[in-house]
Formats: structure tokens, C-alpha cells, sequence
């Protein structure tokens, strides 16, 4: 199965395909990992994105981001974050 991880972008490096660093505090085990935002080019540092096969796909806000995070918990698909 796969699905998507909201989270917090903490870093953005600019470039023809532009890469953030995004912080996972749902998840401890690993809470910050490097994504695309080649379809997000305007994703700015504190937005939330959602984040499938290290590619952010959608922005988000903060209240959206929290009710992903609760579902996935509900449903234990919270124990470690995808590759």
C-alpha cells in the first residue's frame, strides 16, 4: 500500500527541480527527510505538504496536516515513515 505523509517543510533548496527538507513530527524514528517539490515550485518554508514517494503532491494547512496525522494514527500506519 501507498499513501502519503503530511509534513512540514523546515528548508528549501531553489533549482530547476527544487528540493525541500521536510520535518515529520508524527513520526520519531526518522522526523526529517529530503522531498521533491518539482510539482509544488511554490512551496515555501512552513508550508505543510503531503508527501508520496518523496515527492510533495499537495499543500496543505495545518488543520488538514493535524487530521491526516490523527487518521493514519487510527488506523496504525503511523510506525515508520515510508522510504
Amino acid at each position: 500500500m501507498c499513501f502519503g505523509v503530511p509534513g512540514k517543510i523546515i528548508e528549501v533548496t531553489a533549482g530547476p527541480l527544487p528540493t525541500g527538507r521536510v520535518q515529520y513530527n508524527a513520526i520519531a524514528s526518522e522526523p526529517v527527510k529530503e522531498c521533491s517539490l518539482m510539482y509544488l515550485p511554490e512551496a515555501e518554508v512552513g508550508d505543510y505538504v503531503l508527501v508520496q514517494n518523496k515527492i510533495a503532491m499537495t499543500l496543505m494547512n495545518e488543520d488538514e496536516a493535524t487530521e491526516c496525522i490523527e487518521e493514519l494514527r487510527k488506523n496504525n500506519l503511523l510506525e515508520e515513515l515510508p522510504n
